[in-house]
C-alpha cells in the first residue's frame, strides 16, 4: 500500500491506548493535515498554520505522556509544502546541461536528476528532489515502524528508477548507462551534491591567486605568506636542484638573500605588495631547510589520507583547493587559489 492507505488503515478512535499510544508520528500529523484540509479548504502553507496544526494533534491526544503526539508536534513543519532547491543544488542541475556526459556517470545521473526536477515542477506541483530511503527513530510499534519504512523505501526506489530512465537518455559514453546502485546512491544524497573545479595550480592565473592570498590573509597573518614563500622556494629549487637551506651551514646567508631576490619577483607577479612575507619568515623558512618534522608530516599526513579516502569513495565534500598548516600556532586554513 501506499502512504494515503497506510495512514487510513489507522482508526484512531477505535484504537486501544497502548496501541493509540505508539502511532508512528507521520501518520498523526498527516491525519492532522487532512483536518485541517477539510476545515479551510486548503492544505496548510506557511508557518501561520502550524500552530493550527498542533492544536488538532492536541485534540487527537488522549493522555499526556503520548510521546508519538509530541513527536509529531516537534516536526509539524513537514506538513508544509517541500522549500524550494538550494542555490548550490540548482546551480549543479542547470551545470548538468552543458557538462560532458560521455564518460562521467556523475554527470550522467545529475542529468536524470535536473529532468526528475523539471518533470514535477512541470506537473504542477513544486520542484523537489528524490525521496531520501531514511525513516528516523520514533516511538511506534515493531510492525507499523516496518510498514512504513517498506512504503519509504518503495517510493525512494520508484524516483531512483525514474532518475535512471531520464539518465539513460542521456548516457552516450562508452560506459553506458550508470547503475542503479550508483543512481540510488546520488539520490539518497542529491541534496548535499557538489561538484569542485580544481584545477592545477600553475593553470591558474597569477592575480587570481594572489587575489585570494591576499583574501586569506585576513584569517590567518602567516600561512598565505608562507605560500608565496613555497613559490618562490619553487623558482630556487628549478635554479640550484635544491630547496633554499638543504645545503651547507655557510650557504644559509646567501640562500636566504637569493630566496628574497626570488621571493620579490613572485610577489610582484601574483600582484602582492613587497611585505606580504615578512623578513623573519623569510630567515625561518631558509633555516627550514626542508626538513620534515615527524610531527607536521603526521598531521598534514592524516589530513591527506582523509582527502583520499574521500575522493575514492565519493563521500563527503573534499577540501576545495588548498589546506595550509601553520606548526607554529598549530592552525590552519583552506586557500581557494
Amino acid at each position: 500500500p501506499g502512504m494515503a492507505e497506510y495512514v487510513a488503515s489507522f482508526d484512531l478512535p477505535a484504537l486501544p491506548d497502548a496501541d493509540h499510544a505508539h502511532v508512528p508520528w507521520p501518520v498523526l500529523l498527516l491525519k492532522a493535515r487532512q483536518q485541517f484540509e477539510s476545515a479551510h479548504g486548503r492544505p496548510p502553507a506557511e508557518r501561520a498554520d502550524l500552530a493550527a496544526v498542533r492544536d488538532l494533534l492536541e485534540a487527537m491526544r488522549r493522555k499526556g505522556d503520548e510521546v508519538n503526539f509530541s513527536e509529531a508536534a516537534k516536526n509539524a513543519g513537514q506538513v508544509l509544502p517541500p522549500r524550494g532547491l538550494s542555490d548550490r543544488t540548482r546551480a549543479l542541475l542547470a551545470e548538468s546541461g552543458q557538462a560532458d556526459v560521455s564518460s562521467d556517470p556523475f554527470w550522467t545521473v545529475v542529468g536524470g536528476l535536473r529532468v526528475f526536477v523539471e518533470e514535477r515542477a512541470r506537473s504542477g506541483g513544486r520542484a523537489h528532489l528524490p525521496l531520501v530511503p531514511a525513516v528516523p527513530d520514533m516511538q511506534s510499534d515493531t510492525d507499523s515502524y516496518i510498514q512504513l519504512q517498506k512504503i519509504v523505501y518503495a517510493e525512494a526506489e520508484r524516483d531512483a528508477k525514474e532518475v535512471l530512465r531520464y539518465a539513460e537518455g542521456r548516457s552516450a559514453g562508452p560506459t553506458g548507462a550508470p547503475s542503479i546502485e550508483y543512481t540510488r546512491k546520488l539520490c539518497s544524497h542529491a541534496g548535499d551534491l557538489e561538484a569542485l573545479s580544481l584545477p592545477p595550480l600553475h593553470d591558474r592565473p597569477p592575480g587570481a591567486v594572489g587575489r585570494a592570498l591576499a583574501e586569506a590573509k585576513d584569517s590567518d597573518e602567516h600561512l598565505p605568506g608562507l605560500l608565496s614563500l613555497l613559490f618562490a622556494a619553487e623558482e630556487f629549487c628549478d635554479a640550484r636542484g635544491r630547496w633554499p637551506g638543504d645545503g651547507l651551514d655557510s650557504e644559509l646567508a646567501e640562500d636566504v638573500a637569493i630566496l628574497r631576490e626570488d621571493l620579490a619577483q613572485v610577489l610582484i607577479k601574483l600582484g602582492l605588495p613587497p611585505n606580504f612575507a615578512s623578513d623573519d619568515l623569510v630567515q625561518e623558512f631558509g633555516r627550514w631547510g626542508c626538513a620534515e618534522l615527524h610531527t607536521i608530516a603526521a598531521i598534514v599526513g592524516g589530513m591527506a589520507s582523509m582527502e583520499i579516502v574521500k575522493l575514492l569513495s565519493g563521500q563527503f565534500v573534499p577540501i576545495q583547493n588548498t589546506f595550509l598548516y601553520n606548526g607554529m600556532t598549530s592552525s590552519g586554513t583552506v586557500v581557494d587559489i
